[in-house]
């Protein structure tokens, strides 16, 4: 099995929204060579690229759930304690480690 060292974003040390400067210039480089690597595996369909950041922060035993109501066409965000998530959810954002080494997924 391989491991790899990510991270889920929402128990990291993320910067404030208000904080985090806005894609520019500098960027474009690193956002293309991320491009390329999932157009050379054929990935762009189930993976893309977020702006790190935080609105506010959670506690250790809270974890933050998106729900979806398809027919109003409306998601939300709320804050749970965990062991409340839903059965079915699905972690959909990380962040990849500084740390050196292959780390399990946490």
């Amino acid at each position: 099995m391989r491991k790899l060292s990510i991270e889920t974003i929402q128990w990291t040390s993320l910067v404030d929204i208000d904080e985090v400067e806005a894609v520019g210039d500098r960027d474009y480089a690193v956002l293309d060579e991320i491009r390329k690597v999932l157009v050379r595996h054929g990935y762009t369909h189930r993976f893309g690229i977020c702006l790190l950041h935080k609105h506010f922060d959670l506690g250790n035993d809270e974890v933050l759930m998106e729900t979806t109501d398809g027919n109003a066409r409306k998601s939300t965000l709320a804050v749970e304690r965990r062991g409340e998530q839903l059965t079915n959810s699905i972690e959909t954002m990380w962040k990849f480690s500084d740390k050196s080494g292959p780390l399990a997924v946490t």
